[in-house]
């Protein structure tokens, strides 16, 4: 029997990066589906190259998984559902992510985004070639999103239209009225703080400022208040060979800090650089073992990166 390489991904998201080209996931994979500068999403979503990668999923033989951060281990563990074919209908579509543009405020030591650009999405194709009916929620990324005006605007289309859109952000361009906004038309908001201590974030998130960041997240926690909503605002650590010792400490206190939950990204490069540091692997594992263990709610943060760098 195959190996699985179920990935409902496949099935249920749809990814769609600032030249317009639709992929299933916001890694680029698995490969490109379609544009919707030249046909509606409704066209794409069963066009033959995403029936081809469906059928190869569902085969054991879709490429991209077995690297893949994304999917946690629960999700892999899961069976497809008996008779499911290579063929959706639109209606099945859950999540919808839009890199709107790479432009922002400030440079982070690992991003790969040019954030001196100014190219962005076409709006035009996306609001005409996008129907939002059936998606749960939207997310949009950047760059940095409260720094590129389409990204606004098109925060702005989705809340008109009673679907929850969601963000993440670098926390130092928050002003009152956007957080009032999120608020009241995002399920989460990630804040983008790379370390467990002043020094070590602005280190890696060259330009921001720590007390910018925490003010962005008292503001945001006091609109959530005003508006009475169920926002939750999520701690995103992005782990480097910078800041990867601080990943015990990251986790005992971002309750503290403020947050309601927390996960991870990493640098792809992290990933030989750990091999080669099998000491610093089984130290940081007894450490990180140990935060999580101190957590009043382990369910609050996602493992799923620290599985993938084998830190859990």
């Amino acid at each position: 029997m195959a190996r699985s390489t179920w990935c409902p991904r496949l099935w249920h998201e749809v990814y769609i990066d600032q030249n317009g080209r639709v992929y299933s996931c916001c890694h680029n994979r698995p490969a490109v589906l379609g544009s919707i500068r030249e046909q509606p999403l409704t066209d794409i979503v069963n066009a033959p190259a995403i029936r081809h990668h469906r059928r190869r999923s569902l085969r054991g033989r879709l490429g991209c998984y077995r690297h893949c951060t994304l999917l946690s281990s629960t999700e892999r563990a899961a069976e497809p559902p008996p008779g499911l074919g290579d063929g959706i209908a639109y209606a099945d579509l859950e999540r919808l992510k839009v890199l709107i543009g790479e432009g922002c405020n400030i440079d982070c030591l690992m991003c790969w985004q040019d954030s001196a650009s100014r190219e962005v999405i076409n709006l035009d194709s996306l609001i005409g070639n996008v129907d939002l009916s059936p998606f749960r929620g939207v997310e949009i990324q950047g760059g940095e999103p409260l720094f590129i005006p389409e990204a606004k605007t098109y925060f702005e289309h989705v809340a008109a239209r009673g679907v929850p859109i969601s963000l993440l952000t670098n926390g130092t361009i928050m002003t009152p009225e956007w957080a009032d906004r999120i608020a009241r038309h995002s399920e989460f908001i990630y804040i983008s703080l790379n370390a467990a201590t002043p020094e070590t974030h602005e280190l890696v998130n060259r330009g921001s400022e720590w007390s910018r960041v925490m003010k962005s997240l008292e503001r945001l926690r006091s609109a959530r208040k005003a508006a009475g909503s169920q926002l939750e605002i999520r701690a995103h650590m992005t782990i480097v060979r910078q800041n990867i010792h601080e990943v015990p400490d990251f986790i005992s206190s971002f309750g503290d800090l403020g947050f309601d939950a927390a996960d991870f990204g990493f640098d792809l490069r992290l990933l030989p650089w750990l091999t080669l540091r099998p000491r610093l692997r089984r130290r940081l594992r007894v450490d990180i073992a140990a935060a999580i263990a101190g957590l009043a709610d382990p369910d609050r943060l996602d493992t799923t990166r620290l599985e993938r760098l084998r830190l859990i």
